[in-house]
């Protein structure tokens, strides 16, 4: 039975707040993004190239825009946003789950879990980009491992949001901080001081900063101060949303919209502007997700995706683009039927049973 409030197993207060540090409707909004991942997996491999009239197959607006044609600025598609998302949900979450430790456990627990969570991450990142690349023979590329490649960015932005909650307390500073980071990267990435992504950039030899990783840190910063703002004690979920998520979601996208006209977004540099646009989103995903548990009304296959967000990380990175690439372009072009179940359909069902079972014998992947 799904309970009014979007929790399964939970405990709920006479005051509307859950008492239960898990939220099945964060579980929902994770669960999204994870599945917008898997299908990011599968369209990456089926791009296409626009001056070449090499089409895209598959929904041309869940693949990266800067996959259609290389050009400043890119194309901006819903996927491009999904890895801000992502480290949005990850602030949001390292929040709940540090400061509960910090509060019922202390701090050497509450630090034993986030460099657990810091250090595995950075571990996978070697295996991806590190030691899988010693075992082909080809050359290691350390800005990948340490600071450059997806999960690096994702532990960095972690370690980011853990020590932004226990050095500073407030939500409304922590967000101002996370704010500061995005305007720090504005006057960096207009200075024209550091390497970009733009392809201009390499020729003139500009020393390297992590662009990228340096605003996700401040998306994961300004995600622990939206999980304060609607879990602290003294008021129930619904103020929380009201009085600070929406105002400051909906502020968000306006930023991100006026800011468009002056540094448009950039995926790979992770430009102030579309950092904006994803905060704004990440801000209406959660509250979505909410209201709609709020009514009765809930995704069961979101929570268990949601729940296993690590495991469906690995698994769709490292198998599901692997088994897309096995069929040849000429058989998905005409074969479209069966390009739509084999390749648009079954992996997706495919992760989504396997994090259904878990889910029912209670195995969570953990780092």
């Amino acid at each position: 039975m799904t309970l009014p409030t979007g929790q399964s197993a939970a405990r709920q207060h006479p005051s509307g707040r859950l008492t239960h540090d898990r939220y099945e409707w964060l579980d929902e909004a994770r669960g999204l993004v994870a599945l917008l991942y898997v299908i990011s997996t599968i369209t990456a491999p089926l791009g296409g190239e626009v001056l070449n009239e090499k089409y895209q197959l598959g929904p041309t607006y869940l693949d990266h825009g800067y996959a259609y044609y290389k050009a400043y600025p890119a194309m901006i598609t819903l996927i491009d946003t999904g890895q801000l998302i992502f480290l949005f949900l990850m602030g949001f979450a390292a929040y709940v789950a540090f400061s509960g430790r910090l509060r019922k456990r202390g701090r050497a627990s509450a630090w034993a879990y986030a460099a657990r969570r810091v250090v595995s991450l950075l571990a996978l990142s070697f295996v991806g980009y590190g030691l899988l690349n010693m075992v082909k023979g080809t050359p290691v590329n350390w800005r990948e491992v340490l600071y450059d490649g997806t999960l690096s960015r994702i532990a960095l932005g972690a370690a980011a949001a853990y020590v932004a909650t226990y050095f500073v307390r407030s939500a409304d500073r922590r967000a101002l901080m996370g704010i500061g980071a995005f305007v720090v990267h504005a006057f960096l990435f207009a200075s024209y001081t550091v390497d970009r992504y733009p392809w201009i950039d390499d020729m003139l030899g500009r020393p390297k900063f992590p662009l990228g990783a340096f605003n996700l840190a401040g998306i994961a910063i300004v995600g622990s101060a939206f999980a304060q703002w609607v879990t602290r004690e003294d008021c129930d979920l619904r103020v929380g949303f009201r009085r600070r998520i929406m105002p400051v979601s909906a502020c968000m996208l306006l930023a991100a919209y006026c800011m468009e006209w002056v540094q448009p977004s950039e995926h790979h540099d992770v430009t102030t502007a579309l950092a904006l646009l994803s905060v704004g989103l990440s801000g209406l995903l959660v509250a979505s997700t909410y209201a709609l548990g709020e009514v009765g009304f809930t995704v069961p296959v979101l929570r268990p995706l949601g729940k296993n967000l690590i495991l469906v990380f690995i698994v769709a990175s490292q198998f599901v683009s692997r088994y897309v690439e096995a069929f040849p372009r000429t058989f998905l072009e005409s074969y479209p039927y069966a390009g739509l179940f084999l390749v648009g359909a079954l992996p997706i069902a495919g992760v989504a049973l396997l994090t259904m079972v878990l889910e029912k014998r209670n195995i969570m992947i953990r780092l």
